[in-house]
This record gives C-alpha cells, structure tokens and sequence, in this order.
C-alpha cells in the first residue's frame, strides 16, 4: 500500500486509500466546504496517475459517484458511522488497484522525479537517488515506545556531520525506506509468527521463498505454548529432505529498543540447509538423560535457568543476542552463560536439576568442539569411562547424597547438597575430608546389609580413578562436577524405575 501522509490540521490526502470523507466525499462532521475540500485533494493525488486504466476507472467513479444511489447499501450506515477507510478493487481482479505492479512502478517512479532532495547512493539499493530525509516509524517493537522508533534517526546536531540533515547522514531511497519500514512492522505484527523475545531484545526471521520453516523456528528459541506441538527433533526431521533448502537463504535479525531508536544487535544471512544442520548439532548437544519426561529445552528456558527465580529481567542483554548467534553460527557459547549457571547452582544450594545441566553439557561440547578436543565432549547419560577429576567428584558427591538420603528417610532434614555442594565443587579438598567421614556414619545406619556392599564398591572404585582430590577446581571442571553430579543422581532413578525427583526446573517455568 502507499505510505500514509503525516495529517495536520491541514488538508492531505492518501493515494488510492483514505477514509470515507476523503476517498468519497462523505460529510460524516456536518463540515461539507472542509469535505469537498478533502475529497478535491484526494482526486488531486490520482491525477498523475490517471495513464493507468484503473486508476482512471477510480477517477471516473469519483466523478459520477451518487452517494443517495449508495445510501441503500448493507454496510453503509457503518462507514457512515464509523468514517470507515475506502480502496478500490476492480471487479474481477484479485488485487487492489493500489497493488498492481504498473501502477507500484509508477508510483516508485513519481516519488523519485518529484523529490525536492539531491540524488545520493542508496545504502540499501546502491542507486543514485533522492534520500528520504525522514523515515516512516518502526512499531510494535518490544520495549520501544508505543507511537513507534525508528532505526535512522539524526535530530540534534551532535549526531549529524558536515552540515547534513537528517536522514541525508544516511543515505537511504524513499522507496528503500517505506519498503525497509513496511517489512519491519509486517514481522513485528502481534499476532506474527516471524519474531520472539528474548530479555528485551526481539529477534526477526524469514526465508527468501516465504518457507513455512520459518513458522517452526522460533520454537527453537522459545517455549512452544501448544502442547501438542511438534518436537524440535521432528521439526527438523520434516524439513531435512525440503527440495530446495541448501539453496534458499534465510535472514535473522536482532533488534534491541533504547527509546525512540532501534539498535540492530544481530544480523545473519545463510541458506536455510546450514541452519537445519547448525539446529541439529545444539539438538544433538542437548542431548540429556531425562529428555523424554522433561523435553528439549528451549533457549529461553535454558537462560531462565541462570536467574532468579527464572525471571528474565536479571538476564544481560547481551547474553541473548550471543547465545543466539552461537547456535545459528554454530560457535561456543558465550563464557559469562556458564559463570551465570554455576553462580545460579551455587546461590540455589546445589539445584542442578535438568535444565542446567543441559546448559552446562552444551557449553562444554561446544568448547571441546571449537578446541578440536571431540574426544573429550559429554555424553547424553552417565559415562563410566570419563576420567576427569572434576566429573568423578561430582558423581562421588551424588553418591554420597545418595546414602544419606537412603540412611535417614524418616529423618533427612537437610542435605549434604544443600550444605557442601557449593564449596565441593569449588574447593573439594577441604569439604570432601568432611564428606568422607559423614558417609561412614550414613552406613553405618543403613539397614539393607546388600545396599551397605553396593554403596562401599561404588564409592571404591570410582575413588580408584581419582588419584589425588585436588584443593581448587577451575570452572571447566566445575562444569563437569555439575554434570557428573547429575548423572550419577539420574542413574539412580532410572535403575530403580522411581519417580524423577528433578522436575522442580518445570514448575519454575509454568
């Protein structure tokens, strides 16, 4: 459609579109001079245009237009009511007349012949041709104002350079303008499902084609409201064999509101077969034992993971926009999303829990990758064979959780967790001193003679592997201390066919 005209009190017509007392002279103000004068101004604007048979058909339905001969019409008492907006549509066609291509080409051609600014290169098209001094407003964007923002913006001096104004510091066609604007608050739409929210950011996505993948993408991102939406793993499973992927390009943008401008914090273009393949390696990466009572967790719900009680609004902007460039680039993580993990786990008293320890395998793998070190990458279910320190104390720690709980179920009280994971983890031969003397007493209340002979072999031979408790554990082995941890603690559960205890991470989320 024609970019609607800014209004005044003035007298200014829209092209080919407008409401009643404009497009048809409808008197809906008991005003008629002021009337007539809109519905002149509104011919006006068709006038250059009248070469095109179909805006010469409008023309001479104005001019013969009998608003009594229409008074017996359905609907005319509402758009006398309600001063309704009028287009037209010739009989037959299944577009509008301000939709034909001649007349849009016409049309982009006026607006640069009538321009009263000099002809500069496009930053968009590389042409040579007016710049709009004033871009048409960006609206519906998350945390921007409501009356809208725009993404080019100079109206101080501070901001302009060599004496030029407005949008003339950068050059931008009229046309590129509308057309780069009317795309944005299309995808921006309330009800689209072309973007989502992460923090206060909001990212965009299409595909060349208009693909129907792009309406599964964004659940990738975000939680999927329906419940009976599709599985990401199926999602991608459903798209790999698409005729045409490997070719056809796909666009995500990221915006991030700052009051009346727009800052663009992400911009990637690839083909929609190497974003698949890129969508299935972070799957394959979220791969976790207790996947199928839990589901693959969103990005979202993985980042609620590292905040406060899961509100997004401790959630550094910057850290979305990373994460999400990390998956579609297929790149590590960013560092400061395991450091809000491990300080989130440590603040909670030891709540690892499902989520997190998906983020945490995740960050790992994708480290080892980027280093070229596969070998050491995490498996999805516990790994016997992984000798790093920091996995084996973590598996030791869930063990001696393990026997106390089964020691004192009349009477746990507090746990071990709740009181030693944080300096376990971080300081373990200090605390594991502690832990060893505490599990002998846990045994010695156990009843079951056998769990007694289970729980000393298990602990025997996992302290086999571990030749020396070290005094500090880096972050990375912290990680796998998280990780190891929660392992051990799912085998338990699995082998003994009993209740997941670790979905406390979902409510969280409700």
């Amino acid at each position: 459609m024609p970019k609607a005209v800014k209004k005044t009190n003035s007298i200014k017509a829209n092209l080919l579109w407008d409401v009643a007392e404009y497009a048809l002279g409808i008197d809906v103000k008991n005003n008629p001079e002021k009337t007539q004068g809109q519905l002149e101004a509104f011919v006006k604007r068709l006038e250059p245009y009248s070469e095109h048979a179909d805006v010469g058909a409008v023309l001479r339905f104005l001019k013969e237009f009998d608003i009594d001969k229409m008074s017996g019409l359905p609907v005319w008492p509402d758009i006398v009511e309600d001063n309704a907006v009028i287009t037209f549509q010739m009989e037959g066609c299944s577009n509008l007349v301000c939709q034909s291509e001649k007349f849009l080409d016409s049309y982009r051609n006026q607006i640069e012949v009538h321009s009263d600014t000099d002809s500069f290169p496009c930053l968009v098209t590389g042409n040579e041709v007016p710049a709009a001094q004033l871009h048409p407003s960006v609206k519906g964007l998350f945390g921007a104002q409501s009356s809208g923002a725009n993404i080019v913006s100079f109206n101080l001096p501070a901001f302009t350079s060599w004496g030029k104004k407005q949008g003339i510091n950068a050059t931008t066609g009229q046309v590129a303008a509308f057309e780069y604007t009317t795309a944005l608050n299309f995808l921006l739409k309330p009800e689209s499902q072309y973007n989502f929210i992460l923090g206060s950011r909001t990212y965009l996505f299409w595909a060349e084609d208009g693909s129907a993948f792009t309406y599964d993408l964004k659940h990738f991102f975000v939680e999927n409201q329906d419940q009976e939406g599709e599985p990401l793993s199926v999602i991608l499973d459903k798209w790999r064999d698409v005729a045409l992927a490997k070719n056809q390009f796909i666009y995500v943008l990221g915006l991030a509101p700052n009051n009346a401008r727009i800052s663009v914090c992400l911009w990637h273009k690839m083909t929609i077969g190497v974003l698949l393949e890129h969508l299935r390696i972070w799957l394959n990466d979220l791969e976790m034992t207790g996947s199928e009572l839990f589901g693959q967790p969103s990005l979202d719900r993985l980042l609620r993971s590292t905040c406060l009680n899961y509100k997004m609004k401790g959630l550094p902007d910057r850290l979305g926009s990373d994460s999400v460039q990390a998956i579609i680039q297929n790149t590590p993580l960013p560092y400061s999303l395991m450091e809000s993990t491990l300080s989130r786990i440590r603040c909670d008293k030891g709540k690892v829990g499902y989520t997190r320890a998906c983020l945490l395998k995740v960050w790992l793998n994708r480290k080892y990758r980027f280093e070229d070190s596969q070998t050491m990458e995490l498996k999805a279910a516990l790994d016997e064979e992984n000798a790093e320190v920091g996995y084996l104390l973590g598996r030791l720690f869930s063990m001696f959780e393990r026997l106390q709980e089964e020691a004192h179920r009349s009477n746990l009280g507090s746990t071990i967790t709740s009181r030693y994971y944080s300096g376990a983890s971080t300081r373990p031969q200090s605390v594991f001193n502690a832990l060893f003397q505490l599990h002998i007493h846990h045994l010695k209340k156990l009843r079951n003679p056998g769990r007694v002979i289970n729980f000393k072999q298990m602990i025997g031979e996992l302290l086999q592997q571990v030749e020396t408790v070290p005094a500090y554990l880096n972050q990375e082995q912290q990680c796998l201390f998280a990780v190891g941890y929660y392992h051990q603690r799912q085998s338990f559960y699995v082998s003994k066919n009993k209740d997941n205890p670790d979905d406390e991470d979902l409510d969280e989320f409700e």
